[in-house]
């Protein structure tokens, strides 16, 4: 069982990642001692875990969300007037880089959905590093496979052989 002191520590220390500031906040007399022996306690170790546990994602939803990132259309964000819809924005918001107002009307950027699919191909096996150290340079090559599930052949067609992927 932990203390309210702790628990006062537990949460600063998750939103600062600070043991000392924590410590301060919480009201230990050295913090600087305080906080670095408290990460080490059992059941503050313990709670620490148990929220991170709550609070981190999971591998599956880490590429659910870079699936979106890859596939988001920044025409779901604006309304026919070119003003933002703020209702998509609230709910959708972790897809959007940035909003700017400008006199010409607002922008909304994206995040880059080729990073997204080169992280989610890299995940998924599709793509392989393979650093050769030579004396003076090092040479990066992707390699693709073959035949990957839905991408094209090297003929041009997709994996259903129509031309449409």
């Amino acid at each position: 069982m932990t203390t309210k002191k702790q628990r006062c520590f537990i949460e600063t220390y998750l939103s600062t990642w600070n043991a000392t500031r924590a410590a301060e906040i919480a009201g230990y007399k050295h913090p600087n001692v305080a906080g670095a022996s408290l990460l080490r306690h059992p059941e503050v170790k313990a709670a620490i875990a148990e929220r991170l546990k709550q609070i981190s994602m999971t591998a599956d939803e880490v590429i659910a969300r870079l699936a979106q990132q890859a596939r988001a259309d920044v025409s779901v964000f604006l309304r026919s007037s070119g003003e933002p819809n703020w209702e998509m924005v609230q709910k959708y918001g972790y897809l959007i880089k940035r909003i700017t107002k400008t006199r010409s009307g607002w922008q909304i950027e994206l995040h880059d959905a080729q990073q997204a699919l080169m992280i989610i191909a890299k995940a998924q096996g599709l793509l392989v590093d393979r650093v050769q150290q030579n004396q003076m340079q090092t040479q990066v090559t992707f390699y693709l496979p073959e035949k990957a599930p839905g991408l094209p052949s090297r003929d041009g067609e997709g994996e259903d052989g129509d031309g449409n992927g």
